[in-house]
């Protein structure tokens, strides 16, 4: 078997794994896509969990507070304001090149 079969066969039990443990692997017997519903449920209440962390976090200062601690300052934003620049400038340049380019 190639590495690549391997590494495919991993991430699918790994995923298959997964899906079980939050009850939503295979079909559902009792209504047709449930399994699909209840995993769209977890993701739409994980991402709920996170927004509500990140309000807090940003009520209480915190989030600035640990941005500061971990270095993201000021020279960190300008730095990323022109990479974004740059991104902009080369996004343009293949919008012109390749018109029909998605």
């Amino acid at each position: 078997m190639s590495p690549g079969l391997s590494f495919v066969h991993f991430v699918y039990v790994y995923a298959l794994l997964s899906l079980q443990l939050l009850g939503c692997a295979g079909p559902c017997q009792s209504l047709p896509g449930g399994h699909a519903n209840r995993l769209a449920e977890v993701i739409a209440v994980t991402v709920m969990a996170g927004e509500l962390s990140l309000m807090a976090a940003l009520v209480t200062d915190e989030l600035v507070s640990s941005h500061m601690k971990l270095n993201r300052s000021v020279k960190t934003l300008i730095r990323s304001s022109i990479q974004m620049e740059i991104l902009q400038i080369a996004t343009g340049f293949v919008s012109i090149a390749f018109p029909n380019w998605q």
